[in-house]
């Protein structure tokens, strides 16, 4: 009996992570549909956004000892 309480409860944990590890098989990897130009569109969109964020940062170094000194 705990043998087969055991083997339930091991299959209770194993099996949602076969589920898991199974989602890409089924309907194929979304990213491969895209074509070599919107890649490329996308990837420079992305660049855009990180450097705008870069010069969003201040130049001066961050204090944090400011107001306690």
């Amino acid at each position: 009996m705990r043998i087969v309480l055991i083997l339930l409860i091991t299959a209770a944990f194993v099996l949602p992570a076969q589920a898991q590890r199974m989602k890409g098989k089924r309907g194929g990897d979304p990213n491969q549909a895209q074509s070599a130009d919107a890649k490329k569109k996308k990837a420079g969109q992305e660049e855009k956004a990180a450097k705008s964020a870069l010069d969003k940062l201040p130049d001066k170094p961050f204090d944090p000892w400011r107001t306690m000194r």
